[in-house]
């Protein structure tokens, strides 16, 4: 099988969100990999997308989900991914209980399908344990993600994430956080620290998806909802 490398674009309306910007990384992580940049046209995507949305018949009262995958030839490949409950970014009503496990993704590239089998591994190493999610750290401790999707943690009037944003989405919450006021430290979450913090939660297409518990500590979901709404007014706005 040969690995690719992929973004997911939410789409609203039946059009895609943030079009430029997931064709941006897929070009940036391509050239790391390879070498070499892509030719990737926004409005040739753009039109694929919505056609695809058509054909599908997806309603345009929630939102819906495409998959765009790249391989080391440069063929496209779209993948429509059903749509939401929700219409635009929401809180996702399912939090899960969560362990930390330490595990590496291949060449630390989030976005490829190599890293893919990497997630499904980790989380049916989570499962065997009870746990429903997990979340992924270094030797050291320091906690990343879940899957691809970037951890972010809430304390006090601070915004916390281990790395810069690296994705679509978790660069929209940045500016949701100033809406907010609250203040974006880019700080190590170790995982022997986690319980200090208020509120603990991951970024994607889909939107923001609330921790209820990780390692047996219990976190809430207060800002996290308006997090939500200001993630959605961020990119409405634009």
């Amino acid at each position: 099988m040969q690995p690719t490398l992929y973004q997911i674009v939410h789409c609203r309306h039946n059009r895609p969100r943030c079009l430029e910007e997931h064709l941006t990384l897929l070009a940036r992580e391509y050239h790391a990999l390879w070498g070499v940049r892509p030719t990737l046209l926004v409005e040739q995507f753009r039109g694929q997308l919505t056609q695809l949305l058509h054909r599908e018949r997806y309603s345009s009262a929630v939102s819906s989900f495409v998959r765009i995958d790249l391989n080391r030839e440069g063929n496209i490949a779209f993948t429509p991914l059903g749509s939401s409950l929700y219409d635009g970014y929401a809180l996702r009503s399912i939090r899960p209980n969560a362990c930390t496990l330490p595990y590496e993704i291949p060449f630390d590239r989030p976005y490829t399908s190599a890293a893919e089998a990497a997630y499904a591994l980790a989380e049916e190493c989570a499962r065997s344990q009870g746990f429903e999610a997990a979340v992924r750290c270094d030797r050291e401790g320091v906690c990343y993600a879940v899957g691809a999707a970037q951890l972010f943690a809430i304390g006090g009037g601070v915004l916390y994430t281990s790395l810069a944003p690296y994705s679509v989405e978790a660069k929209i919450i940045t500016l949701a956080a100033e809406r907010l006021r609250l203040r974006l430290d880019i700080h190590p979450l170790k995982r022997e620290e986690l319980q200090r913090y208020e509120e603990l939660f991951t970024v994607d297409h889909r939107g923001i998806t609330s921790l209820a518990h990780c390692d047996g500590h219990p976190f809430m979901a207060l800002r996290t909802e308006r997090l939500a709404e200001a993630m959605e007014l961020s990119i409405t706005a634009r």
